[in-house]
């Protein structure tokens, strides 16, 4: 197994945290991913963090002290594409970071089929650039079957404990490149109490043909977030 690396590795935009300049600039910039985390073994993460508000320049940084990529995740798309990181110090909250709770650790997969749900991102927009600002779009869960029916790529992607969403292909709504890590969340109303509940995590979308650049119009397929509770809590 290749050695940890001693360098920070600093990840994208994602929400806003409390602010600590004195932390160090990161030896390297780039897009945080299972796959990068567990071939360059990256001993620490530095984060930059922004805030939602678009008038906003503000950055903030936070300090990432453990990386926990799921045992049985590899390379192959769909497969167990989740991850903690657990940081130095706790979330501040505000107007523009919020907890988002997680249900478990039953799980029934068709139970989220015909549910309509929020996805953030930072990703790819209609004029193909990333996005400075954290986007929202609602996008409806799809049952398995209707994916599949839609292309035969879903065959490949899609298991047990992943799902696919999406408004169909009259829609360009949809997470795209830069996107994925991000939460899919259901606003439920538990005995007159209101709260978000991540469901899933974006994994992978179909690419337009010849490119590696995401089809807007197709599914997209999520990884299940309720399936993990277990290995989740272990590691609070």
């Amino acid at each position: 197994m290749p050695s940890r690396k001693t360098q920070a590795l600093s990840a994208y935009d994602a929400g806003c945290l409390t602010q600590a300049p004195e932390l160090p600039t990161p030896s390297k910039k780039q897009r945080l991913s299972l796959s990068n985390i567990l071939s360059q073994r990256y001993e620490s993460v530095l984060f930059t963090f922004r805030y939602l508000n678009p008038t906003s320049d503000t950055k903030f940084y936070y300090q990432g002290k453990e990386i926990h990529v799921y045992p049985f995740y590899n390379s192959k798309p769909g497969a167990a594409d989740i991850a903690i990181i657990k940081t130095t110090s706790c979330f501040i909250f505000n107007d523009y970071v919020q907890p988002v709770c997680i249900m478990g650790p039953g799980y029934n997969k068709q139970s989220l089929f015909d549910l309509y749900a929020t996805v953030v991102g930072f990703g790819l927009t209609e004029n193909g650039t990333l996005s400075n600002v954290l986007k929202h779009t609602t996008v409806k869960i799809q049952s398995d079957a209707t994916c599949l029916l839609s292309d035969i790529v879903y065959q490949k992607l899609l298991n047990e404990f992943n799902f696919c969403a999406g408004n169909g292909p009259n829609s360009n709504a949809n997470p795209c490149n830069g996107d994925s890590g991000g939460g899919l969340v259901i606003e439920y109303d538990f005995g007159g109490s209101k709260h978000w509940v991540i469901q899933g995590i974006t994994s992978v979308a179909k690419s337009r043909p010849s490119t590696n650049q995401c089809d807007a119009t197709q599914y997209v397929v999520y990884t299940a977030v309720t399936p993990y509770y277990q290995w989740i809590m272990g590691h609070l």
